[in-house]
């Protein structure tokens, strides 16, 4: 039971293999499904990428540019105006609060150390975080508790903040000067405004951006073109594969379309034998030996052909396969767990329908057994043929010779597996060439008998 079991699995997983061979490779499905969504977010990243870039850039270069302007007015306060940086660097000043002309001092120190540089706005902080100078002289003396002034003041490290106002965006840099022994550091804030900023952004991104990104996608279009045209070219492959197949079955079997489709080996190995539980269908014309010599040739192909065809077709529409065909004989095989019964149902389909037949110069006569039979390619390596051979064809073509005009006939043991059909005569015991002991065989009559 485990050998059928593992046999049906490997003959289901021969049928899918040939049938994957005959459908097209989906590259082009896989191309839109995996690799286009990845090239597009790839495009996507690089744009980010790019304006990121480029943005920390110059956020960067703001920030050193902050750095040096407070370097700059501390240096020029220290040497200039001794006076002004006193009020901002020593705490005994704010704890007995400046005068208003030490203020206006400080504040005409400044736009001095300034010397005409565009800053729009200014603060200057303590390390306790309170406005000690502000362009806005009403913000002068308050406490600010902002996050990224505190983060300046406890660590050191510039920010640089994106704030948006009722009239614009604006930019906020942080800076600390770090004092000495006598003066613990003083904290700038810069204000740039953000269209200043994001239009120098803009031209220094969009132009790199753009080239290389225009690259990416005309690439992604070619790639797109030649996936498409390669898929055509496929299908039209796989089509023509298919049609070969088709046409190759008219002249073998499927099994031997199939065996030659999934050959694991390569060019000159040939597909290995295997061992099958077949219900084997063997017919042939009564006397056709005598209507070959008294019918002219074309007679006797238009009525093999009509005779061959009626059978292929009902043996297929059963469930069966043609083996082979050899001169007016035919050998059918029906697998599976109901083969017996479907070869049965064949055979007596085909007698039915000959019966119907209005131009059939003999008749026929069938042979059914059911039995193990051994697989594969046969022949030297440059000609093979895919058949069916053993003890049980034998059996087969013993059967069909004892049946007579119209008539099926089968052993008992065939029947059996087929669910005892009615139609059935009693049991003979026949002896058959080939083999010592007698066979137990039934005749059921379908057509006109001798």
């Amino acid at each position: 039971m485990v050998w059928f079991l593992g046999d049906t699995v490997a003959r289901n997983r021969d049928k899918d293999e040939a049938t994957d061979l005959e459908t097209p490779f989906p590259l082009k499905r896989r191309f839109n499904r995996t690799i286009l969504p990845f090239l597009l977010g790839l495009l996507a990243a690089l744009v980010v990428a790019g304006s990121y870039a480029t943005r920390h850039i110059v956020e960067e270069v703001y920030v050193q540019q902050a750095l040096g302007q407070a370097d700059a007015m501390e240096r020029t306060l220290r040497a200039n105006h001794p006076r002004a940086w006193a009020i901002l660097a020593e705490e005994s000043v704010w704890k007995a609060a400046p005068e208003a002309g030490d203020l206006d001092d400080l504040d005409r120190a400044i736009h001095s150390a300034l010397n005409g540089g565009r800053i729009e706005k200014l603060k200057i902080y303590d390390t306790q975080g309170r406005i000690l100078y502000s362009t806005t002289p009403e913000d002068i003396g308050r406490i600010e508790h902002d996050a990224p002034l505190l983060g300046v003041i406890r660590e050191g490290t510039p920010r640089i903040v994106l704030k948006a106002t009722a009239e614009s965006a604006q930019y906020e840099l942080f800076v600390r000067h770090s004092g000495d022994a006598e003066h613990p550091g003083l904290v700038f804030e810069f204000y740039e405004p953000a269209s200043y900023l994001n239009a120098l952004i803009w031209r220094n991104t969009v132009w790199p951006v753009a080239t290389l990104g225009s690259v990416l996608l005309l690439m992604l279009l070619v790639l797109t073109r030649l996936v498409d045209r390669a898929q055509k070219a496929i299908d039209a492959r796989t089509n023509a594969l298919a049609g070969v197949t088709r046409r190759l079955e008219r002249f073998v079997s499927a099994g031997a379309v199939r065996a030659a489709l999934t050959a694991a080996g390569g060019e000159g190995e040939t597909r290995s034998s295997r061992l099958m539980d077949y219900t084997l269908f063997y017919s042939d014309v009564r006397d056709f030996t005598g209507l070959a010599e008294t019918t002219p040739p074309d007679q006797v192909v238009a009525f093999l052909n009509r005779l061959v065809t009626i059978q292929v077709d009902l043996i297929h529409a059963h469930g069966g396969d043609v083996d082979k065909m050899i001169g007016d004989a035919v050998l059918g095989i029906f697998e599976g767990p109901d083969r017996a019964a479907r070869a049965v149902e064949a055979a007596r389909a085909i007698l039915a329908r000959l019966e119907e037949e209005v131009d059939i110069l003999r008749p026929l006569r069938i042979g059914l057994h059911d039995g193990f039979v051994i697989a594969g390619a046969i022949g030297p390596e440059d000609r093979q043929d895919f058949t069916v051979i053993g003890d049980s064809v034998n059996v087969a073509a013993r059967l069909c010779d004892a049946a007579r005009a119209g008539e099926v006939v089968a052993d008992t043991r065939t029947l059996a597996r087929a669910g005892h059909p009615v139609g059935f005569g009693p049991v003979e015991e026949i002896s058959v060439k080939g083999r010592r002991e007698q066979l137990s065989i039934r005749r059921c009559q379908v057509g006109q008998p001798d």
